[in-house]
């Protein structure tokens, strides 16, 4: 009874299966292939290895390609450069391949024009007779569905197969780096700027799907009724967080129609984690509106994001950071010399135009508006030079 109450105990202690498709776990597979190549065919180790890299470049472009680029109010400029850098290694592996010229995986993969004098870092044992057209996502995937949330479960599927990717190719480095241990710090390399960033492509997509999913112009308009300049502290939230609320409700609901099968817990909790950070940003778009506001309004403010608060307790556990919403809220009590320096520190987490609104309301003389108008200009301004300056530092760095 011991024996299999322990081995009841080891399958509890199981990690969950991974989330993902059939071509992922082929290409999982493929994977192991390529390292018994590796292994069996010695001296070829670093051409397979190109070759597996080519591989991945291919899987990165599908599941981009497939559920990243749909979203006109995104694209993948707000990405780190190096997940850019990534994006742009797999469209141009996938046009050589379509256009059948032969591929300098591993050049591309760390920004290096030649590996090793004595390698032909130009070979590449998949290059075939006949051109590679880029896949197609199947007509039967809905991606432009409401009713299917764009569906979501199959971008969930794309995106979370590709960290179960990441997973097996980290678990088979150190046997990739005892095949071809004079370029170990080439593999490294391609660890760090590539693999590495497979977390990057997962949320972007969570995210440019989500600001589909929640309908933001709906609730920022919703809140553009509210009054802020209240005489008098009350005990009634606005009426717009009931139309919220009953916003998360519909989502909660076409989210629970997906099971655990098609959207595992994990995933629910990025979304959940997603749709909490676009709506505390949509508090701040909506209290930005306010023409007048009082303290008793800031009050209110404070009062209207605990009862949506509240209310969201019962469709998830995740708890949001709500720490924008409350900077902003309490910024209208702050002196103009705290003022000043809340700007300093925090003008990066809002818009221009939520920050002038801010001292609009804020502030009655002109003199004083002028004054702030003048500081919020100059940090936006030298915070686009720094920007451009280290644009053109990277850009230097690569020539």
């Amino acid at each position: 009874s011991s024996s299999s109450s322990s081995s009841a105990s080891a399958r509890h202690s199981l990690p969950p299966p991974p989330h993902c498709s059939a071509t992922t776990l082929k290409l999982a597979k493929n994977i192991g292939h390529y390292l018994e190549m590796m292994f069996v065919f010695k001296p070829l180790s670093w051409n397979v290895f190109e070759c597996l890299v080519e591989l991945v470049y291919l899987h990165v472009y599908v599941v981009f390609n497939f559920f990243g680029t749909d979203n006109p109010n995104y694209n993948e400029s707000i990405l780190p450069p190096s997940t850019q850098k990534l994006i742009e290694r797999s469209r141009q592996t996938i046009e050589k391949l379509a256009s059948n010229e032969k591929t300098d995986c591993i050049s591309n993969a760390v920004g290096e024009e030649k590996i090793d004098e004595d390698m032909d870092s130009n070979v590449c044992l998949s290059t075939s007779t006949k051109n590679v057209e880029p896949p197609k996502l199947s007509d039967n995937v809905p991606l432009s569905s409401q009713s299917n949330m764009y569906a979501l479960d199959c971008r969930v599927c794309g995106v979370e197969g590709l960290m179960f990717m990441s997973t097996v190719l980290k678990s088979v480095k150190k046997h990739i780096v005892s095949r071809i241990p004079d370029q170990e710090e080439t593999v490294n390399k391609f660890f760090q700027q590539n693999v590495d960033r497979f977390s990057d492509l997962r949320l972007f997509v969570y995210k440019t799907t989500i600001d589909r999913i929640l309908d933001s112009t709906l609730i920022v308009k919703l809140m553009g009724h509210a009054k802020y300049d209240r005489k008098e502290i009350t005990t009634e939230h606005s009426h717009y967080v009931d139309e919220m609320i009953q916003h998360f409700n519909e989502i909660n609901g076409r989210l629970q129609t997906f099971g655990k099968n098609r959207l595992p817990d994990k995933a629910r909790e990025l979304v959940w984690a997603e749709l909490l950070l676009q709506t505390c940003r949509l508090f701040v778009e909506g209290f930005s509106l306010a023409k007048k506001c009082t303290n008793e309004g800031r009050a209110l403010m404070q009062l209207d994001l605990r009862q949506f608060l509240n209310k969201i307790e019962k469709f998830t556990s995740v708890k949001p950071n709500v720490d924008l919403v409350q900077n902003y809220i309490t910024a209208f009590y702050l002196g103009e010399g705290e003022l000043t320096e809340w700007i300093h520190t925090n003008f990066m987490n809002y818009s221009h135009k939520q920050l002038m609104q801010l001292i609009n309301v804020k502030f009655s003389k002109r003199a004083m508006k002028t004054k702030f108008k003048i500081l919020i200009d100059e940090r936006f301004c030298n915070n686009g030079s720094q920007q451009v300056q280290s644009d053109a530092s990277v850009s230097s760095s690569q020539a």
